[in-house]
């Protein structure tokens, strides 16, 4: 049975309808930055991924969870969903763009490693 290690729910604010989650040691405007998803959910590297968003101005509902094993299966269908596989060195930062920061260095309780990603 999979048990739930970590949850934050909070609002992120998406900069030009794009928000950055990737790994916390990572500049997320440097070399081998992701491009911005066009006409897709996501864009991702190795260790960074743009989420896109219809929302610019409005705030989005942002719920990270950390799993140890897979989590059971979401009741909801979601218009758009992807996945993707991150390499997070045992944390996080959620980057809004020119509104800075939301999560600047979230520690991840499963350390170093490989993490699947998936956004709805």
């Amino acid at each position: 049975m999979s048990r739930r290690l970590l949850r934050l729910e909070m609002p992120v604010f998406p900069d030009r309808r794009m928000f950055r989650l990737h790994d916390a040691t990572v500049d997320p405007d440097g070399p081998g930055s992701p491009v911005p998803p066009d006409g897709a959910l996501i864009s991702v590297t190795r260790e960074q991924m743009w989420v896109a968003s219809l929302q610019e101005i409005v705030s989005v509902q942002l719920l990270l969870e950390e799993w140890d094993s897979a989590p059971p299966p979401f009741g909801e269908r979601w218009e758009d969903e992807a996945k993707a596989v991150l390499y997070l060195r045992g944390a996080v930062s959620i980057d809004m763009g020119s509104a800075g920061k939301a999560v600047d260095h979230l520690k991840l309780a499963g350390g170093v490693g490989d993490y699947v990603v998936r956004v709805f």
